[in-house]
């Protein structure tokens, strides 16, 4: 027991120090296209290339474009000046803008054929369509699945898009997670029940060990337990899925990251705080990782979060063509923008309005190369009241 107390401080106070060669089953939060192959196990390439393409609907010169994020780079894009001014005296609390009263909205994700995911969504994991939007002119139509009204649980926005490059999931995006009561071995994780919706199980409903928690401190002989298993659905997205009761049972999205303590840095600039961390050496099945679950509730049961994950060796990320984006909202997108910029990070896309929608918006990357959108709350709950009128 000393001697894992040791392995997890060295990692925590020098993440790369100590370097083990990361397993890759499920256990170990395997990739979305590993997990199609049913478990073959392959290891992690040292270097691979990142893919950071934009959001659909924004525009870039140098569309295709292929960057390597790498844990020694300091920024990604390029600082703008807002076009938008606004009133500081006004917006400010003391001397900082509160970015706390920001929102965790929706994260988006590129399928091959929308209906087929809106269908699993519903007919697997008992979400509910919450509302679609249809885009002619970028050729691109959308739902948006949940389990609660939009801005007050987290949703996933699924996106079907006619031109879309491809469909490679890359390995920085590791699935959803989510948390239903009383979700017995074959309530979800069924092949008889998932093939009819163009699923299958990635791994079966199993019980878990889960150590103890750096954040909050905990007793170092405390276990957790829990029912896990893990659902594939059509676009091979990954829903880890938990026997467990929470406010927002979508309450995770999962992602791999280069550096862990300067992925917290930036989701804390941004008014997230940290419900755990914790390496999960003492986890059975074992599970060499490090992570974090950040979020804007008191609770990481009250709303949506964001898991960063740690796997040991990892310098650079595959981050595919997928996963397009986080959505947070923000009382004053600008305001959190300059916030944002005083804080060392740089934005590709300045405050704007999104045209059509009337919607202000702001987008960055995070320091593995991950889109966070930020969109005006406002805006966002104008957009909610016309679609409800129609």
């Amino acid at each position: 027991s000393v001697l894992c107390a040791v392995v997890m401080i060295q990692h925590v106070y020098s993440a790369g120090t100590l370097r083990t060669a990361p397993t890759r089953g499920f256990g170990s939060y395997a990739t979305t296209r590993q997990a199609a192959a049913c478990h073959q196990l392959q290891p992690r390439q040292n270097r691979i290339q990142a893919v950071t393409k934009e959001p659909y609907g924004y525009p870039r010169s140098t569309r295709g474009h292929r960057t390597v994020v790498r844990s020694d780079h300091p920024e990604i894009g390029e600082i703008i000046d807002p076009i938008i001014e606004w009133d500081f005296d006004q917006e400010m609390q003391g001397d900082k803008y509160d970015m706390k009263t920001n929102k965790l909205l929706h994260s988006v994700y590129l399928v091959p054929n929308l209906e087929d995911a809106v269908r699993f969504c519903e007919k697997a994991l008992s979400m509910k369509t919450l509302r679609r939007r249809d885009l002619p002119e970028q050729k691109s139509k959308m739902a948006f699945m949940g389990y609660g009204p939009e801005g007050e649980y987290m949703t996933i926005q699924l996106q079907e898009k006619e031109d879309a490059p491809g469909y490679d999931s890359g390995d920085g995006f590791q699935g959803y997670g989510i948390s239903l009561p009383q979700t017995t071995y074959t309530d979800i994780i069924d092949n008889e029940k998932l093939r009819p919706l163009g699923g299958v199980v990635g791994q079966p409903m199993m019980n878990w060990t889960i150590g103890p928690n750096m954040i909050p401190d905990e007793d170092p002989s405390l276990n957790k337990y829990i029912q896990r298993g893990y659902a594939i659905g059509p676009g091979e997205v990954v829903f880890e899925v938990n026997n467990q009761s929470i406010k927002d049972p979508l309450n995770k999205v999962r992602l791999c990251v280069i550096d862990l303590e300067k992925s917290i840095e930036f989701y804390e600039a941004l008014g997230m705080r940290i419900h755990q961390k914790r390496a999960h050496l003492l986890d059975i099945p074992f599970d060499s990782r490090l992570s974090a679950i950040m979020g804007y509730g008191e609770t990481e049961g009250e709303s949506g979060n964001i898991e960063l994950i740690y796997l040991y060796n990892t310098h650079e990320l595959d981050l595919g063509e997928t996963f397009r984006q986080i959505s947070v909202s923000t009382p004053n997108v600008t305001a959190a923008y300059e916030t944002m910029k005083e804080a060392g990070y740089s934005f590709f896309k300045p405050p704007s309005v999104v045209e059509g929608l009337g919607t202000e918006v702001a987008a960055l990357r995070d320091p593995n190369g991950y889109v966070v959108v930020l969109v005006s709350e406002e805006g966002h709950k104008k957009e909610l009241e016309l679609a409800a009128s129609f």
